[in-house]
């Protein structure tokens, strides 16, 4: 009788692998924004007069606003979706490097603690990857793994890129160029690509409602079985039973 129950073919599409792909484009670009100070330590130190250990703070800072802002980016991703957080975090991101690149140390350390830490790198790394987990369900890991790579690619790309734009224009034009950038390219991902995956099993719980050889176009419908394989959890529908719950029972 369990053979009869309707196989669904999983989440899993084309598509899918479209979205992990554009999440990891989508980290390799944003995750480079704290890396521009790091790799601009020693200019920024003797632009403002003070050891590198002061623009090397703004760094720490980020990471910091990143952590405490996690929470509460993925309360907000709960009820408004990643699409927006995506967009959102970008802008912050990109404003806050063109306010650093005009600025002082104070607005320094300011711009990265709210705007590249709390307002946008929280947004990023955590929450883009917990949405491309409901993208998947049987190769979820390898899309985990592909996805967490993002950053791993941004620190081995941007730091070469990025000490070349300094020596030939500046740290503050390579910023502003940077959050041109980010500006440009992680909104525009994250409103084209960003959007609520199908629900699981909808294939499944469709067949589950559509007669089949345990459950009749008409006449009585037996009860279930006491000493049928898996005990009570094996339920043949009633006419008064939602088919889509009678089939989730099973499942269980």
């Amino acid at each position: 009788m369990a053979r009869d129950v309707p196989r669904s073919r999983g989440m899993e599409t084309g598509q899918s692998w479209v979205i992990a792909c554009v999440a990891l484009l989508v980290l390799s670009i944003a995750y480079g924004a704290p890396l521009v100070t790091v790799v601009a330590l020693q200019p920024i130190a003797a632009e403002f007069g003070t050891q590198r250990a002061a623009p090397a703070l703004a760094v720490s800072l980020t990471y910091v606003g990143s952590g405490m802002g996690g929470v509460a980016m993925g309360w907000v991703a709960g009820r408004i979706g990643m699409r927006y957080i995506g967009m959102v975090c970008g802008l912050m991101i990109a404003l806050g490097l063109f306010l650093v690149s005009s600025g002082g140390l104070y607005r320094l350390y300011a711009c990265n603690l709210l705007l590249l830490g709390l307002l946008g790198g929280a947004g990023m790394f955590s929450l883009t990857i917990a949405y491309v987990t409901r993208w998947f369900d049987r190769r979820r890991g390898s899309a985990v793994a592909l996805v967490s790579s993002g950053q791993y690619v941004a620190g081995a790309i941007w730091p070469v890129l990025l000490q070349v734009g300094i020596d030939r224009y500046g740290w503050r034009r390579a910023m502003m160029l940077y959050g041109i950038l980010i500006a440009v390219t992680v909104p525009a991902l994250a409103g084209l690509f960003c959007r609520h995956p199908a629900e699981p099993h909808a294939d499944a719980l469709v067949a589950a409602s559509a007669p089949s050889r345990f459950h009749g176009a008409g006449g009585p419908q037996p009860q279930s079985r006491a000493g049928d394989p898996g005990g009570g959890n094996l339920l043949l529908l009633h006419d008064d039973v939602d088919p889509a719950r009678a089939y989730c029972r099973v499942l269980r």
